[in-house]
C-alpha cells in the first residue's frame, strides 16, 4: 500500500502516546442529571446530540444504564418480540429447518458452557433467556445470525436490561450502531485491515515490528473484535462503560477500530522488549491483555483520532 505524503506533524500520535491520560473531570451521568433531559411529560427537552455528547464524556451511572441504553438503542416494544417468538420461534415448521436446529443446538452448547464468572454458570431461567434471544436474533438479523461469542456478550447485555425483550433490542442495536463488528464475515476483516492502515499512517516504525513479526498480518486479533472488547477490559462495569461509548457513534462511527489501536499502544513498550522473530509469543501477549480500564481507552483513543483531524485526513479514504 503507497502512504500519501501527509504533514510531518501528522505522526504526532507516536509522541502523545507516551503521554498519561488525562483524569476523568466528572462523575457518570446519574437520575437527576438525566431527568432534566426530559420534561414532564417524558419528551426531550435538549438535542439528542447533547445527549450523546454528554454520554460520551461522562457515561451513565449503573441506576440510568437501562433508561440511558434505551435511549441510546433503538427499541421496540414488547408486543413485537412476543409476536416474534410466537409467529417464529415457536413455529414448528421455522424450527425444524436443519439449519435452524444446528444453529439451536450450537446456540444451546454455547450459552451451558457461559459462566457469570469461573466456576458460576448462569442460572435456568437466565439460560433459557439468553437462548431464546440468540435464536431470536439470528433467525430475525440475517446479517448478524450467530456465531459464537455473542452469547458472552449476551450474557453482559442481561446483567443491565430489566427484560429478555429488552436484551434481544439491546444486542441488535449493539451489533448494527457498531457497524456489525463482531460479525465474522461481515465487519472484522474491515475493521482488522482498517487498524492496519492506521497503525501504518500514526506509526510506521511498530507497524513495521508488528508486520515482521506476527506473520504479516493482524489477524490474530479477530477476538477483540468478535467480542467487542470484552475479554480485554477489566470487568464487566469497563465493558459496559466503552460499549456505550461505541453505541454514541462519537467522534466517528468506526471509533472501535482507535479503541483497538489505544489497546496496542498501551501495550506497546511490552511487545517491544518481547523476543522477536517468535510471533506465537507476542500474539498470546496481546491476547492475554485482560485489565484495561474504558476511560484510559477512551483518551487515548480520543488522541489517536485528534492527530487525524489534525492532518486535516478524512478517515474515509482509508476504508476504501
Amino acid at each position: 500500500m503507497t502512504v500519501p505524503d501527509l504533514p510531518q506533524d501528522y505522526y504526532c500520535f507516536v509522541e502523545l502516546q507516551h503521554q498519561p491520560p488525562p483524569q476523568k473531570k466528572w462523575p457518570p451521568i446519574g437520575s437527576s442529571e438525566w431527568n432534566r433531559f426530559f420534561n414532564e411529560q417524558g419528551e426531550l427537552q435538549v438535542s439528542q446530540r447533547t445527549v450523546m455528547h454528554e454520554i460520551f464524556t461522562k457515561g451513565l451511572h449503573p441506576s440510568v444504564r437501562p433508561a440511558g441504553w434505551e435511549f441510546l438503542m433503538n427499541f421496540h416494544p414488547w408486543k413485537f418480540y412476543k409476536a416474534l417468538n410466537e409467529t417464529v420461534v415457536q413455529n414448528p415448521q421455522v424450527m425444524t429447518n436443519k439449519e435452524v436446529v444446528l444453529t439451536r443446538s450450537s446456540i444451546n452448547t454455547d450459552v451451558i458452557r457461559t459462566f457469570v464468572v469461573p466456576g458460576k454458570p448462569l442460572c435456568e431461567k437466565k439460560r433459557s433467556e439468553l437462548q431464546r434471544v440468540l435464536i431470536a436474533t439470528y433467525i430475525y438479523d440475517r446479517v448478524a445470525g450467530y456465531q459464537q461469542g455473542l452469547h458472552e456478550i449476551g450474557m453482559v447485555l442481561q446483567s443491565v436490561m430489566k427484560t429478555e425483550c429488552d436484551v434481544f433490542w439491546a444486542l441488535r442495536s449493539l451489533l448494527q450502531k457498531t457497524d456489525y463488528t463482531s460479525i465474522i464475515d461481515v465487519g472484522v476483516m474491515k475493521s482488522i485491515k482498517l487498524l492496519e492502515k492506521l497503525i501504518m499512517f500514526l506509526d510506521p516504525k511498530f507497524h513495521t515490528f508488528l508486520y515482521a513479526n506476527c506473520k504479516g498480518d493482524l489477524f490474530f486479533l479477530f477476538n477483540w473484535f468478535v467480542l467487542l472488547f470484552l475479554r480485554q477490559m477489566k470487568n464487566n462495569t469497563e465493558v459496559l462503560r466503552l460499549w456505550e461509548v461505541l453505541m454514541t457513534r462519537k467522534p466517528c462511527p468506526r471509533f472501535h477500530v482507535f479503541i483497538a489501536l489505544a489497546i496496542l499502544q498501551n501495550r506497546k513498550k511490552h511487545l517491544l522488549s518481547l523476543p522477536q522473530d517468535e510471533s506465537s509469543i507476542i500474539t498470546q501477549a496481546c491476547n492475554k491483555i485482560n485489565e484495561l480500564e474504558a476511560e484510559d481507552l477512551i483518551s487515548t483513543a480520543c488522541n489517536a483520532y485528534s492527530a487525524f483531524q489534525k492532518a486535516n485526513v478524512s478517515i474515509g479514504i482509508f476504508i476504501q
